[in-house]
């Protein structure tokens, strides 16, 4: 009992020289700046700084030591959950806003328009004149290759010009499949005296990565062509 009262004394004596020593706040006056919640006063962790926290200093009063606070991370990110971005993309373009280390599979859509010559063709058959490929009610098969800068893509336009020469007529029915699908059907103008040209808009159009296959044909009459273009407008994230 008498050591309980000997080992109270001091701490009894620490909390009133403490208290003492407190500047006097009344309830009228607002709590100077010191005196916010600061968490590293907070000795319990409580979320509170009470007399339990000057308790606990005051025992400590007078004791020496390294004044490192030590600090648990807990927070760290997931390493299985970190992807590398490479600063270059898969068509060696650097990337603009690329970054090293990304937990996110956020990617840009851009945009791209190619030019893609599928024939080129002159031939001189008879009266110096230039005539062309002949294409009859046989349809004819021109493939190109499609090359994307991304695997995902899509196709937004797509026009094809065909420059041809009536071999015995001006008017012809002229139908275009891509892809063995017909994209377009219609009558078009080509004079026997010098070459015409069609350009077709294909709404909707089915392009595929890699070979592609124009089909052509028209009505009784055959058509000398000579150049035919693709135009593909496309979009892609990469």
């Amino acid at each position: 009992m008498n050591r309980k009262k000997t080992l109270s004394a001091p701490i009894l004596a620490g909390l009133c020289l403490m208290l003492a020593l407190l500047p006097s706040v009344t309830v009228s006056q607002p709590l100077p700046e010191q005196t916010e919640y600061n968490p590293w006063c907070d000795i319990n962790d409580d979320g509170k700084i009470r007399v339990d926290d000057i308790l606990d200093v005051s025992l400590r009063f007078g004791s020496d030591g390294n004044p490192t606070k030590p600090v648990e991370v807990t927070n760290w990110p997931d390493p299985m959950n970190v992807s590398v971005v490479s600063p270059v993309d898969e068509n060696e373009n650097v990337r603009v806003n690329g970054t090293c280390c990304s937990n996110s599979n956020s990617n840009e859509t851009y945009k791209d328009v190619v030019e893609i010559t599928v024939l080129d063709w002159v031939s001189r058959l008879y009266a110096d004149k230039e005539w062309g490929l002949r294409v009859s009610t046989t349809v004819q098969e021109f493939p190109f290759a499609f090359n994307p800068k991304s695997k995902i893509f899509n196709v937004t336009n797509l026009y094809i010009s065909i420059i041809g020469t009536g071999f015995q007529a001006y008017f012809f029915v002229l139908t275009i499949k891509l892809n063995d699908v017909v994209a377009w059907s219609g009558q078009e103008y080509f004079w026997q005296e010098w070459p015409g040209i069609a350009t077709v808009h294909i709404e909707y159009p089915d392009v595929n990565q890699g070979i592609n296959v124009i089909q052509l044909s028209v009505n009784e009459n055959d058509l000398g062509v000579h150049r035919i273009t693709v135009f593909i407008e496309y979009e892609y994230t990469a």
